[in-house]
C-alpha cells in the first residue's frame, strides 16, 4: 500500500502531499491486507474521502476576502472600465475531488476550483463575460509580479480593451497562499481522520465478512 495522503491542487499547479507516520501506516497496512481485494479499497476510498474533510474546510476559512477584488483590478487595467466580480465564488467553487489508482488500491483526493463553476458578469462597458474561479485561483495562490500587458488586439476573449495597441504596467499583487496554509494547518487533523477512518472500516467490512461467511 502506497503512503496515502491528502493533495490539494491549485488547478493541477501545485501537490502537497501529507505522509502518514510509519508506525501507524504499517499497522494499517497489516491490518487492510487480510481484506479481499475490493473492501480494501473501498476503506483507504473512504478513508480518504473522510480525511479530506478538514482541509477543504481550512482552504474555504482561508481564501482571502479580496481575492475578486484582485482580479478585478487586472481586468480593469484591460478595459478601461470598472468590472465587479461576484465575491465569494472562489470559496464556493472549492470542491474535493477523489482519484482513485487501481494498480496500488490507493487513492487521493484533489481539492480545488470546481472547473464547472462560473457566472456570467458585466463590466461597465456593457461587455459581459464568464467568472471562472477555476481560470484564477493560481493567481490568488502564487501572486503576480509586475509586468507588462501588451494590448495587440482589439478584444480580449469576450472583452473589448482599451486603446489597442497601447502598453499597460501592471503593478501585480502578493500571494496569498491559502491552500498551502490549509494542508499545514489541517496536516493533524486530516492524519487522524484517515487512520481512524481505516481501522473502523477494517472492523466493520471484517465484520460483514464474517457474517457472509
Amino acid at each position: 500500500m502506497a503512503p496515502a495522503g491528502a493533495r490539494v491542487g491549485a488547478t493541477g499547479v501545485t501537490e502537497l502531499d501529507l505522509v502518514v507516520p510509519a508506525a501507524d501506516l504499517k499497522r494499517l497496512e497489516t491490518a487492510l491486507e487480510k481484506l479481499p481485494r475490493e473492501v480494501y479499497r473501498k476503506v483507504v476510498v473512504n478513508a480518504v474521502r473522510q480525511a479530506a474533510k478538514p482541509m477543504l474546510a481550512a482552504s474555504k476559512a482561508g481564501v482571502p476576502v479580496s481575492a475578486e477584488a484582485q482580479v478585478s483590478g487586472k481586468l480593469e487595467a484591460l478595459i478601461g472600465k470598472p468590472v465587479s466580480l461576484v465575491h465569494g465564488l472562489l470559496r464556493d467553487s472549492l470542491k474535493t475531488k477523489i482519484v482513485k489508482y487501481e494498480q496500488d488500491m490507493s487513492a487521493v483526493a484533489i481539492i480545488g476550483a470546481d472547473t464547472k463553476v462560473s457566472v456570467t458578469v458585466t463590466a461597465d462597458n456593457g461587455r459581459s463575460f464568464k467568472q471562472t474561479p477555476a481560470k484564477y485561483i493560481y493567481l490568488i495562490e502564487f501572486g503576480v509580479g509586475p509586468h507588462v500587458i501588451k494590448l495587440k488586439q482589439k478584444r480580449a476573449g469576450r472583452l473589448r480593451v482599451k486603446g489597442t495597441g497601447r502598453t499597460i504596467r501592471h503593478p501585480g499583487f502578493p500571494p496569498n497562499p491559502f491552500l498551502r496554509n490549509a494542508v499545514l494547518t489541517s496536516a493533524s487533523e486530516v492524519i487522524s481522520k484517515y487512520t481512524t477512518a481505516v481501522a473502523r472500516g477494517v472492523v466493520r467490512e471484517a465484520k460483514k465478512l464474517a457474517r457472509g461467511a
